[in-house]
């Protein structure tokens, strides 16, 4: 990740939850627009509904390890210093 595009997610980041979730999903949108059919919020709604209930099941089945958001972040910050 180039440092402009760095220092973009870590401003992104300082944005409230919800100013989060608007941009990232307006990002997520431009990756799926080639072509210019963007897909109707109803589209979006129920395949991120599908997405958040396979993801719950994997949970609750033990088939994914679950890592606290600190941890990930401490990992982060340590790779980030030592030039990863």
């Amino acid at each position: 990740m180039r440092n402009g595009t760095r220092d973009l997610l870590e401003e992104a980041l300082r944005l409230p939850p919800d100013e989060r979730a608007s941009l990232a999903s307006q990002l997520l949108r431009s990756l799926d627009d080639d072509e210019g059919e963007a897909l109707a919020p109803e589209e979006w709604q129920r395949l991120w509904t599908a997405e958040v209930e396979r993801r719950l099941r994997d949970v609750r089945e033990g088939k994914v390890e679950l890592i606290e958001g600190d941890a990930v972040f401490r990992e982060l910050r340590a790779g980030r210093k030592s030039g990863r």
